[in-house]
């Protein structure tokens, strides 16, 4: 017994070891454990993966819109698009998963990006099937987010995934050209760090210091911000991108075998032949990439349109500002492609787009810019894909029974109006005279290009037309809330107010939780003046997203539309810390101000708005209003004068400047001002009536007589035009 005792002496050295090890190991788990329980019920951090669970149907997931923010800090990340997906497809549907970047999620408008044209082809071709397709693509985001993204989809239930990456690899998260944080760092500390994120303990730790945590103080200023992040093409740290661009995609294609689902790989185009490089490196045609592309053009002038396509390429690959996928990248992604196990098709769509192109070379038929495809481009790449897709299904016994619509069939059934073409060319216009656009060598040839496009479509405008497609569009296609979204918007541009909130509502209805609906009800119901609405819509907005700009504007709206203004002082200040290229959201604040007149508080609004756009007319023209109430007369005319050097037609910055000029007596630069004012509004009739004065102070009757003659047909119950019209009569019958 004393024997048996000994054995059972829990103070013997091995159990003691024992003990201390598990108490070692222990206590530090739980004590992390209690630490992350803690956090979560407080509500510290967010879910960092790419779905979250609706509250009310573990089955439905939706996007999360702080994904991003293990990326990019919050102000910088984009939003993924809006996603409702249930974890089991429904029967008899095929679903489509598509990963990539801003071209895959259909910059510069997600209603017509690939993933819609896409399941438009393929409800055409096989007309007794369903398709369901997922387009998880994020913005500026790029391998080492899609990662993450694909891992969460093996359990989605897919049959289909197609990956279209690359563009950003270089100047994107991590990447060896990127602003956003640490560069390059080591690939085994990136992916650790991603994963403690995943954790609120992880977030919370970060918040203070971390190796790969991005620059929180930068806000988001598009391509423009990269302008300083030059790299040659034999920079070594080009060598890291490559590496975990190899390694990504191939984890990404092992997690497609692990979902047992089929694969088109492709590669990501670039526009070539009108998109010159950004910036230049180093002397000589061998690693210049303006001269490459020069040499290029050159010898497409002449007809060797095979080696100006090689020129073109050794241009992109030069390209000091590495916004576009090179051909080392392009090259791993098809490499990947050849050797991954798994049912794999390898896409090589620089090639194929190349090969429908004029002169077997992509341009702006297929590309706004450098990578964002037209509705033709769209059309082209998503017809790569189905057809890759159509032939699978086709082994599996499943044949179409239809034909593949034209691209005029997918142009009418996405309900792509020449009024949302406006919309998109009007985007891109206004993005290329941005850095780092506005420095290509043929910028100004594709500005050109795009203006000319405007005008024709200014022309051909047909609103009564557009309202009758959007309607047979929702009628079609009632739970396509794009649709409803895409006709309220429409609704509210001309006017009509009421069924844009019907319209704008109907979307809601489909997808309660989206961010950007809820914040365009707000915009909706600000406009309609139903302020307490407003207020409701904008908070929906921000618990989504807490940090949407937008929202938090429309929520100043809100309550300077209700006469709170100091409280829509503090959101207008938040908003715009957030972004401040919110042009509309300065001139609000600042005519907040004006109309209480705290005029002084405007022109502070106004200076501070000119710091972030000092070129922007309307900007200008307010400030020199401001200035004009506080009697600064000649800081004023500077500011009305900027205005019309960047947008010569603005009728009240020309009236603004005659009437500078007529309190000097100058009434030759007074009549010159107002007569450019009612050339370009013939019924500003302040304008027309003091051109008609400025012209009797220079005694030319004549042309006097002739304006205050059009002013008393306008207004035959103006006396005062009336008698000045006789007067001028009077001393020409002199």
């Amino acid at each position: 017994m004393g024997s048996l005792l000994v054995n059972k002496n829990n103070s013997s050295p091995k159990y003691l070891l024992f003990k201390k090890i598990t108490l070692a190991l222990f206590v530090p788990f739980l004590l992390i454990g209690l630490i992350e329980a803690t956090l979560r019920i407080s509500g510290y951090g967010d879910s960092m993966s790419f779905f979250i669970e609706s509250n009310s149907d573990k089955n439905l997931l939706f996007e999360n819109s702080a994904f991003p923010w293990s990326f990019l800090p919050k102000k910088l990340a984009r939003n993924p698009q809006p996603i409702s997906l249930k974890r089991k497809k429904p029967s008899n549907t095929i679903r489509i998963f598509i990963f990539g970047e801003s071209a895959a999620a259909g910059d510069p408008d997600p209603a017509f990006n690939m993933g819609r044209i896409l399941e438009k082809l393929l409800e055409s071709r096989f007309s007794e099937r369903e398709f369901e397709v997922i387009n998880t693509s994020v913005t500026a985001l790029n391998s080492h987010s899609i990662r993450l993204t694909a891992k969460e989809c093996i359990n989605l239930d897919g049959d289909y995934w197609i990956i279209y990456m690359g563009h950003n690899e270089v100047m994107g998260p991590f990447g060896a050209g990127t602003i956003f944080g640490n560069k390059t760092p080591s690939l085994t500390l990136l992916k650790t760090s991603l994963f403690l994120k995943s954790f609120r303990i992880g977030q919370w730790v970060s918040s203070f210091n971390s190796l790969t945590e991005p620059n929180s103080s930068e806000r988001w200023g598009g391509m423009g911000m990269f302008l300083d992040q030059k790299i040659s093409f034999q920079d070594p740290k080009l060598d890291w991108v490559y590496s975990a661009y190899k390694k990504n995609t191939q984890e990404i294609l092992d997690y497609a075998r692990r979902a047992n689902v089929r694969v088109i790989l492709s590669t990501a185009a670039s526009n070539l032949r009108d998109s010159a490089p950004f910036a230049s490196i180093g002397d000589g045609l061998n690693n210049n990439a303006q001269e490459a592309f020069n040499k290029a053009k050159e010898l497409e002038g002449v007809g060797d349109y095979e080696q100006a396509r090689m020129y073109y390429i050794k241009a992109l690959d030069l390209d000091a500002l590495r916004f576009r996928t090179d051909s080392k990248l392009r090259n791993i992604t098809i490499d990947a492609g050849l050797h991954a196990k798994g049912d794999i098709e390898t896409i090589d769509a620089q090639a194929e787009l190349d090969k429908m192109s004029p002169n077997g070379i992509s341009g702006h038929e297929y590309f706004f810019e450098h990578v964002h495809f037209t509705f033709r481009g769209n059309y082209n790449i998503s017809l790569l894909f189905a057809e890759r897709i159509a032939k699978s299904l086709e082994r599996d016994g499943i044949f179409p029974k239809g034909d593949w619509p034209s691209m005029e069939n997918c142009i009418k059934s996405l309900a792509y109006t020449n009024w949302d073409k406006q919309l998109v060319v009007s985007i891109i216009e206004k993005r290329i005279q941005q850095p780092p656009f506005n420095q290509r060598s043929d910028n100004d040839l594709n500005l050109i290009r795009l203006r000319e496009e405007l005008s024709q479509l200014n022309k051909v405008a047909d609103y009564n037309e557009y309202i009758k497609t959007y309607n047979a569009a929702v009628k079609s296609n009632p739970f396509d809330w794009r649709f409803w979204q895409r006709q309220a918007l429409l609704y509210s541009e001309i006017g009509y107010d009421d069924k844009s909130l019907q319209s704008i509502e109907q979307a809601l209805n489909i997808l309660p939780g989206s961010a950007v609906l809820n914040y365009q009800y707000a915009a909706i119901l600000n406009k309609c003046g139903r302020f307490n609405d407003a207020i409701l819509a904008s908070s929906r907005a921000l618990n989504s997203k807490p940090d949407f700009a937008e929202a938090i504007y429309q929520s100043a709206l809100a309550f300077k539309g209700n006469g709170n203004f100091d409280a829509a002082d503090k959101l207008f200040d938040q908003s715009l810390e957030l972004d401040s290229n919110m042009k509309n959201a300065w001139i609000d604040w600042g005519i907040m101000f004006e109309s209480n007149q705290q005029t002084n508080n405007a022109e502070t609004v106004y200076a501070k708005a000119l710091e972030s756009l000092p070129n922007h007319p309307d900007l200008n023209y307010r400030m020199g209003v401001s200035l004009l109430t506080l009697g600064k007369h000649e800081s004023a005319l500077r500011h009305f004068r900027h205005s019309i050097k960047y947008q010569f037609k603005n009728p009240q910055a020309h009236f603004q400047i005659g009437v500078y000029y007529v309190g000097r007596k100058q009434y030759e630069e007074a009549v010159s001002s107002f007569n450019e004012a009612v050339y370009i509004k013939p019924d500003f009739s302040d304008a027309r009536f003091n051109l008609g004065v400025g012209l009797i102070k220079l005694e030319k009757y004549n042309r006097a007589f002739i304006e205050f003659e059009k002013l008393t047909n306008q207004h035959p119950e103006n006396q005062e035009f009336l008698q000045y019209l006789n007067y001028t009569r009077s001393k020409l019958r002199k």
